[in-house]
């Protein structure tokens, strides 16, 4: 499930990025780049956090492990 969630995420990221470089290049119309931001953007919210939300929180990669060296404070 992470898998495919994180493809779909991806693959609307990528979307994102494409529309927007098409709209500069004057490829796609404004009107037609909303409906497909406005799409694409709904499908990366709802996918994303399947796979970069873990149990024990999203950050839970990033915590510094509490050791003794980290309470000891000299008086």
């Amino acid at each position: 499930m992470k898998k495919i969630a994180a493809v779909v995420s991806l693959i609307a990221l990528t979307a994102i990025l494409v529309c927007a470089l098409m709209v500069f290049q004057g490829r796609m119309a404004f009107g037609r780049y909303a409906s497909c931001l406005t799409v694409a953007t709904l499908v990366w919210f709802l996918s994303s956090p399947f796979w970069l939300i873990t149990p024990k929180g999203p950050a839970s990669g990033l915590r510094r492990k509490k050791d003794d060296a980290a309470d000891y404070h000299p008086q």
